[in-house]
């Protein structure tokens, strides 16, 4: 796992973002932070992330133009993540993304609405 980790650490090409977190690209995979957790099923196992908040239309445009982001120290921080395998979350993280449109119109309009998101 960890070996496995190394590898792909070394190579997160620039843009990549977390599924739950679509603001943010990811700067670096933290390969010794991975640890499997227990579930005979789906054989899980924790990584953590050091990613950048940027909003997400710099992460489209980075995908777009295939230009690297600056990155900005002040504005890093870690983020865990999960993973299954053969997991499909697409439906779970559309939920999230979704509550989180509406979290912002229901702001815009200044209507007393509250989403909370998990990340």
């Amino acid at each position: 796992c960890l070996q496995e980790l190394r590898t792909i650490g070394s190579e997160v090409p620039p843009g990549v973002y977390l599924p739950s977190n679509p603001e943010a690209i990811v700067i670096s995979l933290i390969p010794e932070s991975g640890a499997p957790m227990q579930s005979a099923a789906k054989a899980p196992y924790r990584a953590t992330f050091r990613v950048q908040t940027v909003g997400i239309e710099q992460v489209e445009r980075c995908a777009h133009s295939n230009s690297e982001l600056m990155k900005d120290f002040s504005n890093q921080y870690y983020q865990m993540a999960i993973f299954k395998v053969g997991d499909d979350v697409r439906q779970d993280i559309l939920a999230l993304q979704l509550m989180r449109l509406f979290q912002n119109i229901f702001e815009q309009e200044g209507l007393e609405l509250y989403l909370y998101t998990y990340r």
